[in-house]
């Protein structure tokens, strides 16, 4: 039980990392809708966002994986 505080430590970090890509995942969607308007070619921008997606899920699987530590680790011990 003693490591708890540590993981819920790590997982204010992953949660801030998670809103923190969250948001240049919308901002570049905004960036890909503008260039599309403009008529040009959006292929690195949405190269970009499938990476800042691809983040995104590792990020929200890291989330996963603490929760089921702190769970783990709240459960008494028989």
């Amino acid at each position: 039980m003693a490591q708890v505080w540590k993981e819920r430590e790590d997982l204010d970090k992953v949660d801030r990392k998670i809103a923190e890509i969250e948001k240049c995942i919308s901002g570049q969607m905004l960036r890909i809708d503008r260039i599309a308007r403009n008529g040009q070619d959006a292929t690195k921008a949405k190269e970009l966002l499938r990476t800042y997606q691809q983040s995104l899920r590792t990020w929200r699987e890291r989330h996963l994986l603490i929760l089921e530590e702190i769970a783990r680790q709240d459960e008494p011990e028989l």
